[in-house]
């Protein structure tokens, strides 16, 4: 079991276990949105606007070939252990895109906890 430790808004803790894989995510969802409305708002940190639909696709792209550099393939476990800020949803949408499953840890538990759901998802 292999321990990442991001930069985002705070920090963020990223681990991976290979599952399997899977065909159907959320990437393509926000791909497909970038495309129809690209200049439309996607991401706001409180009340201003971070990013409008490319500007998420295209992070969350870029975050994709990290997480492949990390060696995460399709159908590993990656754990998201984030505040609730912008950088969450571009992992979310990164990990799917990378045809692993998103495992999200509230912020907020105590790392007993956080660590409990990683033993519980075989992460």
């Amino acid at each position: 079991m292999e321990s990442r430790l991001l930069q985002g808004c705070s920090s963020a803790i990223l681990s991976a276990q290979n599952t399997g894989g899977s065909a159907l995510n959320l990437a393509h969802w926000l791909e497909r949105t970038a495309q129809m409305g690209p200049e439309r708002p996607a991401l706001f940190l409180g009340r201003d606007q971070v990013a409008d639909y490319v500007q998420f696709f295209a992070r969350s792209m870029s975050v994709v070939g990290w997480l492949r550099a990390q060696d995460v393939r399709p159908g590993d476990r990656v754990a998201v252990f984030l505040p609730n800020c912008p950088e969450y949803m571009i992992f979310l949408y990164a990990i799917s895109a990378a045809g692993a499953v998103v495992v999200p840890i509230n912020d907020k538990l105590h790392g007993r906890e956080a660590g409990l759901i990683r033993q519980r998802s075989l992460i």
